[in-house]
Protein backbone atom coordinates (compact mmCIF):
# COMPACT_ATOMS: atom_id res chain seq x y z
CA UNK A 1 0.00 0.00 0.00
CA UNK A 2 2.92 2.37 0.69
CA UNK A 3 4.09 1.95 -2.89
CA UNK A 4 0.64 3.06 -4.05
CA UNK A 5 0.46 6.22 -1.99
CA UNK A 6 -0.97 5.04 1.33
CA UNK A 7 -0.31 7.39 4.23
CA UNK A 8 -0.94 6.95 7.94
CA UNK A 9 -3.66 7.03 9.30
CA UNK A 10 -5.64 6.00 6.22
CA UNK A 11 -7.88 2.96 6.70
CA UNK A 12 -6.51 1.23 3.60
CA UNK A 13 -8.55 -0.95 1.24
CA UNK A 14 -10.21 -4.35 1.52
CA UNK A 15 -7.78 -6.81 -0.04
CA UNK A 16 -10.29 -9.39 -1.21
CA UNK A 17 -11.28 -7.99 -4.59
CA UNK A 18 -9.93 -10.42 -7.16
CA UNK A 19 -11.57 -13.23 -9.11
CA UNK A 20 -10.39 -15.96 -6.75
CA UNK A 21 -11.66 -14.25 -3.61
CA UNK A 22 -14.94 -13.29 -5.28
CA UNK A 23 -15.45 -16.91 -6.28
CA UNK A 24 -14.79 -18.06 -2.70
CA UNK A 25 -17.13 -15.39 -1.36
CA UNK A 26 -20.00 -16.49 -3.60
CA UNK A 27 -19.43 -20.18 -2.90
CA UNK A 28 -19.25 -19.72 0.87
CA UNK A 29 -21.86 -17.01 1.46
CA UNK A 30 -23.95 -16.63 -1.69
CA UNK A 31 -22.80 -13.00 -2.09
CA UNK A 32 -22.10 -12.27 -5.74
CA UNK A 33 -19.97 -9.21 -4.94
CA UNK A 34 -18.41 -7.31 -2.10
CA UNK A 35 -20.86 -5.27 -0.01
CA UNK A 36 -21.59 -1.69 -0.98
CA UNK A 37 -19.92 1.19 0.80
CA UNK A 38 -16.39 -0.18 1.27
CA UNK A 39 -13.55 2.38 1.14
CA UNK A 40 -12.56 3.48 -2.34
CA UNK A 41 -9.76 5.79 -1.14
CA UNK A 42 -7.08 4.14 0.98
CA UNK A 43 -6.23 7.38 2.80
CA UNK A 44 -9.81 8.04 3.90
CA UNK A 45 -10.99 8.11 7.50
CA UNK A 46 -13.60 5.54 8.64
CA UNK A 47 -16.65 7.79 8.39
CA UNK A 48 -15.86 8.58 4.75
CA UNK A 49 -16.81 5.00 3.84
CA UNK A 50 -20.57 4.36 4.17
CA UNK A 51 -20.09 0.84 5.54
CA UNK A 52 -17.96 2.13 8.45
CA UNK A 53 -19.97 5.21 9.44
CA UNK A 54 -20.39 5.25 13.21
CA UNK A 55 -24.00 6.46 13.13
CA UNK A 56 -25.14 3.65 10.82
CA UNK A 57 -22.90 0.64 11.62
CA UNK A 58 -23.59 -1.18 8.36
CA UNK A 59 -20.67 -3.47 9.24
CA UNK A 60 -22.89 -5.06 11.92
CA UNK A 61 -25.75 -6.21 9.73
CA UNK A 62 -26.71 -7.68 6.38
CA UNK A 63 -24.09 -8.06 3.68
CA UNK A 64 -21.53 -6.07 5.65
CA UNK A 65 -21.64 -8.42 8.63
CA UNK A 66 -21.66 -11.49 6.37
CA UNK A 67 -18.67 -10.25 4.40
CA UNK A 68 -16.42 -9.23 7.30
CA UNK A 69 -17.04 -12.50 9.15
CA UNK A 70 -16.32 -14.50 6.00
CA UNK A 71 -13.22 -12.42 5.16
CA UNK A 72 -11.76 -13.01 8.62
CA UNK A 73 -12.47 -16.76 8.52
CA UNK A 74 -10.93 -17.11 5.06
CA UNK A 75 -7.68 -15.57 6.29
CA UNK A 76 -7.67 -17.65 9.48
CA UNK A 77 -8.15 -20.82 7.43
CA UNK A 78 -5.29 -19.74 5.17
CA UNK A 79 -3.05 -19.06 8.15
CA UNK A 80 -3.77 -22.45 9.67
CA UNK A 81 -3.03 -24.15 6.35
CA UNK A 82 0.30 -22.32 6.05
CA UNK A 83 1.27 -23.29 9.58
CA UNK A 84 0.48 -26.90 8.73
CA UNK A 85 2.84 -26.71 5.75
CA UNK A 86 5.54 -25.07 7.87
CA UNK A 87 5.21 -27.73 10.56
CA UNK A 88 5.42 -30.50 7.96
CA UNK A 89 8.55 -28.94 6.46
CA UNK A 90 10.13 -28.70 9.91
CA UNK A 91 9.24 -32.30 10.69
CA UNK A 92 10.90 -33.43 7.45
CA UNK A 93 14.09 -31.46 8.02
CA UNK A 94 17.08 -33.53 9.26
CA UNK A 95 18.28 -30.54 11.30
CA UNK A 96 14.88 -30.11 12.95
CA UNK A 97 14.66 -33.83 13.70
CA UNK A 98 17.80 -33.50 15.79
CA UNK A 99 16.11 -30.95 18.08
CA UNK A 100 13.28 -31.82 20.50
CA UNK A 101 9.98 -30.49 19.14
CA UNK A 102 9.39 -28.27 22.16
CA UNK A 103 12.79 -26.59 21.54
CA UNK A 104 12.05 -25.50 17.99
CA UNK A 105 9.14 -23.06 17.78
CA UNK A 106 7.33 -21.46 14.87
CA UNK A 107 6.25 -17.83 15.04
CA UNK A 108 3.29 -16.01 13.51
CA UNK A 109 3.78 -12.30 12.77
CA UNK A 110 0.50 -10.50 13.55
CA UNK A 111 0.39 -6.87 12.47
CA UNK A 112 -0.44 -4.23 15.09
CA UNK A 113 -3.06 -2.14 13.30
CA UNK A 114 -3.47 0.29 16.18
CA UNK A 115 -5.11 3.22 14.36
CA UNK A 116 -8.90 3.61 14.41
CA UNK A 117 -9.24 0.92 17.10
CA UNK A 118 -11.26 3.47 19.08
CA UNK A 119 -13.75 3.85 16.20
CA UNK A 120 -16.81 1.54 16.45
CA UNK A 121 -15.97 -0.04 13.09
CA UNK A 122 -12.26 -0.64 13.83
CA UNK A 123 -12.02 0.07 10.12
CA UNK A 124 -8.28 -0.39 9.57
CA UNK A 125 -8.41 -3.87 11.08
CA UNK A 126 -11.62 -4.72 9.22
CA UNK A 127 -10.07 -3.79 5.87
CA UNK A 128 -7.16 -6.14 6.64
CA UNK A 129 -9.47 -9.01 7.62
CA UNK A 130 -9.36 -8.69 11.43
CA UNK A 131 -12.95 -8.95 12.65
CA UNK A 132 -13.44 -7.08 15.90
CA UNK A 133 -16.50 -5.19 14.69
CA UNK A 134 -19.46 -7.31 13.63
CA UNK A 135 -20.87 -7.86 17.14
CA UNK A 136 -20.05 -6.90 20.71
CA UNK A 137 -17.96 -9.98 21.44
CA UNK A 138 -16.11 -10.11 18.11
CA UNK A 139 -12.40 -10.49 18.88
CA UNK A 140 -10.03 -10.96 15.97
CA UNK A 141 -7.07 -11.62 18.26
CA UNK A 142 -8.93 -14.28 20.21
CA UNK A 143 -9.72 -15.96 16.88
CA UNK A 144 -6.07 -15.76 15.82
CA UNK A 145 -4.86 -17.15 19.16
CA UNK A 146 -7.37 -20.01 18.93
CA UNK A 147 -6.13 -20.82 15.43
CA UNK A 148 -2.49 -20.78 16.61
CA UNK A 149 -3.39 -23.05 19.51
CA UNK A 150 -4.98 -25.60 17.16
CA UNK A 151 -2.03 -25.41 14.78
CA UNK A 152 0.46 -25.89 17.63
CA UNK A 153 -1.33 -29.02 18.81
CA UNK A 154 -1.31 -30.42 15.28
CA UNK A 155 2.35 -29.50 14.80
CA UNK A 156 3.44 -30.86 18.17
CA UNK A 157 5.61 -27.82 18.78
CA UNK A 158 5.14 -24.28 20.19
CA UNK A 159 3.90 -21.49 17.93
CA UNK A 160 4.42 -17.93 19.13
CA UNK A 161 1.89 -15.13 18.66
CA UNK A 162 4.31 -12.38 17.59
CA UNK A 163 2.77 -8.93 18.02
CA UNK A 164 4.14 -5.49 17.34
CA UNK A 165 4.05 -1.84 18.59
CA UNK A 166 5.56 -2.70 21.99
CA UNK A 167 7.29 0.69 22.19
CA UNK A 168 4.14 2.72 21.53
CA UNK A 169 1.69 4.25 24.02
CA UNK A 170 -1.88 5.45 23.78
CA UNK A 171 -0.72 9.07 23.97
CA UNK A 172 1.79 8.93 21.11
CA UNK A 173 -0.78 10.26 18.62
CA UNK A 174 -2.34 12.93 20.81
CA UNK A 175 -1.18 15.54 18.32
CA UNK A 176 -3.33 13.88 15.67
CA UNK A 177 -6.62 12.87 17.35
CA UNK A 178 -8.17 11.61 14.10
CA UNK A 179 -5.92 8.53 14.34
CA UNK A 180 -8.06 7.12 17.19
CA UNK A 181 -4.96 5.06 18.03
CA UNK A 182 -4.62 2.93 21.18
CA UNK A 183 -1.66 0.53 20.85
CA UNK A 184 -1.45 -0.23 24.58
CA UNK A 185 -5.11 -1.25 24.64
CA UNK A 186 -4.48 -3.42 21.59
CA UNK A 187 -1.50 -5.16 23.23
CA UNK A 188 -3.67 -5.82 26.29
CA UNK A 189 -6.36 -7.37 24.07
CA UNK A 190 -3.73 -9.61 22.45
CA UNK A 191 -2.28 -10.59 25.83
CA UNK A 192 -5.71 -11.61 27.13
CA UNK A 193 -6.27 -13.69 23.98
CA UNK A 194 -2.95 -15.49 24.43
CA UNK A 195 -3.67 -16.21 28.10
CA UNK A 196 -7.14 -17.53 27.27
CA UNK A 197 -5.85 -19.91 24.60
CA UNK A 198 -2.52 -20.73 26.30
CA UNK A 199 -0.46 -19.39 23.40
CA UNK A 200 3.05 -18.00 24.04
CA UNK A 201 3.25 -14.27 23.30
CA UNK A 202 6.28 -12.61 21.75
CA UNK A 203 6.71 -9.10 20.45
CA UNK A 204 8.64 -6.41 18.63
CA UNK A 205 8.82 -2.68 18.21
CA UNK A 206 6.87 -1.08 15.36
CA UNK A 207 9.21 1.72 14.31
CA UNK A 208 12.97 1.89 13.90
CA UNK A 209 14.74 3.86 16.63
CA UNK A 210 18.33 4.75 17.55
CA UNK A 211 19.49 2.25 20.16
CA UNK A 212 22.07 4.64 21.58
CA UNK A 213 19.43 7.24 22.48
CA UNK A 214 16.43 4.92 22.68
CA UNK A 215 16.08 4.60 26.43
CA UNK A 216 12.44 5.67 26.14
CA UNK A 217 11.70 2.74 23.75
CA UNK A 218 13.60 0.21 25.87
CA UNK A 219 11.68 1.35 28.94
CA UNK A 220 8.31 0.94 27.24
CA UNK A 221 9.20 -2.48 25.81
CA UNK A 222 10.49 -3.67 29.18
CA UNK A 223 7.14 -2.71 30.71
CA UNK A 224 5.31 -4.89 28.19
CA UNK A 225 7.81 -7.75 28.47
CA UNK A 226 7.42 -8.03 32.23
CA UNK A 227 3.69 -8.60 31.82
CA UNK A 228 1.22 -8.62 34.67
CA UNK A 229 2.36 -11.68 36.60
CA UNK A 230 4.98 -14.45 36.51
CA UNK A 231 2.46 -16.73 34.79
CA UNK A 232 1.43 -17.42 31.21
CA UNK A 233 1.12 -13.76 30.23
CA UNK A 234 4.87 -13.10 30.24
CA UNK A 235 6.59 -12.14 26.97
CA UNK A 236 8.44 -15.18 25.60
CA UNK A 237 10.65 -13.50 23.00
CA UNK A 238 11.53 -10.07 21.61
CA UNK A 239 12.60 -8.92 18.15
CA UNK A 240 14.28 -5.54 17.71
CA UNK A 241 13.52 -3.87 14.37
CA UNK A 242 15.30 -3.06 12.10
CA UNK A 243 18.89 -4.26 11.90
CA UNK A 244 21.29 -1.66 10.45
CA UNK A 245 24.86 -0.45 10.87
CA UNK A 246 23.82 1.70 13.83
CA UNK A 247 23.13 -1.42 15.89
CA UNK A 248 26.83 -2.23 16.18
CA UNK A 249 28.09 1.19 17.23
CA UNK A 250 29.67 1.08 20.67
CA UNK A 251 27.05 3.44 22.13
CA UNK A 252 24.25 1.23 20.79
CA UNK A 253 25.76 -1.98 22.14
CA UNK A 254 26.21 -0.42 25.58
CA UNK A 255 22.53 0.55 25.77
CA UNK A 256 21.42 -2.78 24.31
CA UNK A 257 23.52 -4.60 26.91
CA UNK A 258 21.90 -2.63 29.73
CA UNK A 259 18.44 -3.45 28.35
CA UNK A 260 19.14 -7.17 28.00
CA UNK A 261 20.61 -7.33 31.51
CA UNK A 262 17.56 -5.58 32.98
CA UNK A 263 15.07 -8.01 31.45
Amino acid sequence: MLSRGWQYPGVGLVMADDSGMRGMLKKDTGLASLPAGLPEEQNAMPDKAPIFQADDEAFRRGDGKTFFEWYSKALLDHGEALLGEAAAAAAASPAAKAVPAEKLALSVKVSGLHWHVMHPSRATEACAGYNSCTHDSADAYGDIAAMISRAAKSAGRPIFFNFTCLEMTNVDNNGNPQTLSAPEDLIAQVRRACIRHNVPLSGENALEFDLATGGWAFERMAKQMRGWSPGRDKMHALTLLRLNDGFVRRESLVQLGKFVAST
